[in-house]
């Protein structure tokens, strides 16, 4: 029975397009570097892994019990070249590991601004509510609730912050993950280079809501973005803070054409100015 669910996990998790599995398939210059990343360290790793396996599976056939009388050798207790083997390939091993992690560290780093042919940054607000995501676009003038559109191949600035409990945003395939909390604001840059649509979601528990914590990401040509806009401006609906900071579960995706400057400055400032 255990064999069979954990047989169930596996298959899950393989077959799971909207976890963590889809970092794998990359739609930014982020997640690439890390997907990189991903598959050198486990083929650094796998130079102990295998020969330990391997050895595992040939001393327990070698050194079974057998009928036939071998040649015992009771007095061998020591041998450099064995030695020198079993410690010096894993530390070889753990420093060149340390070296791409730390240049790696410092070139992936969620803060570092990402520059591509000179084009402009687009800056957008995000805020964790209960339980739903708030993207705003203050320079455009414009919010979504759980949906953040974006062209391909321009820049994203994402300043991170939360209105109520800790959470974590992460969109597996753009970007690297990033706590949003209260009290401060985290920034994280990305850039797509692929078209398509893709899924964020909440990695921190923040209550019976959390499951349903996921937004749409849809990534598009600079045209179709700046027709998105001109549609959002058309609904001609304002933003109303007092029903955005009510619980919601499931949140359906909410467009918003006009955002009162007094309360907007208050929600994204909120807990900041606390600290």
């Amino acid at each position: 029975m255990k064999k069979k669910i954990y047989l169930s996990l596996l298959l899950i998790l393989i077959l799971n397009n909207e976890g963590y599995i889809s970092i794998l398939n990359p739609g930014g210059k982020i997640c690439l570097e890390q997907k990189y990343l991903i598959f050198i360290s486990t083929l650094l790793m796998l130079i102990i892994v295998i020969p330990v396996i391997f050895m595992t599976l040939y001393f327990y056939y070698k050194y079974r019990e057998r009928k036939k009388k071998l040649e015992y050798k009771p007095d061998w207790d020591y041998s450099k070249k064995v030695e020198v083997v079993i410690w010096g390939v894993p530390i070889m091993i753990i420093l060149i590991l340390g070296i791409i992690t730390w240049k790696s560290t410092h070139e992936l780093a969620p803060q570092k601004q990402i520059i591509y042919n000179n084009n402009n940054v687009i800056n957008v607000e995000v805020i964790s509510l209960d339980w739903k995501w708030l993207f705003i676009y203050n320079k455009i003038g414009i919010a979504t609730i759980n949906q953040l559109v974006l062209p391909i191949k321009v820049p994203i600035e994402l300043k991170i912050t939360s209105e109520t409990v800790m959470n974590s945003f992460f969109i597996p395939q753009l970007c690297s993950q990033m706590y949003a909390m209260a009290g401060m604001k985290n920034k994280n840059f990305l850039m797509s280079n692929k078209k398509g649509n893709y899924i964020g979601m909440s990695t921190n528990f923040s209550g019976k809501g959390f499951s349903g914590m996921k937004f749409k990401v849809l990534v598009v040509s600079l045209k179709n973005f700046e027709r998105w806009i001109k549609k959002i401006k058309e609904y001609k609906k304002n933003i109303n803070y007092k029903i955005l900071l009510k619980e919601t579960i499931n949140n359906k995706i909410e467009y918003y054409s006009s955002l009162e400057k007094k309360y907007l400055k208050l929600l994204i400032n909120k807990g900041v100015e606390r600290c």
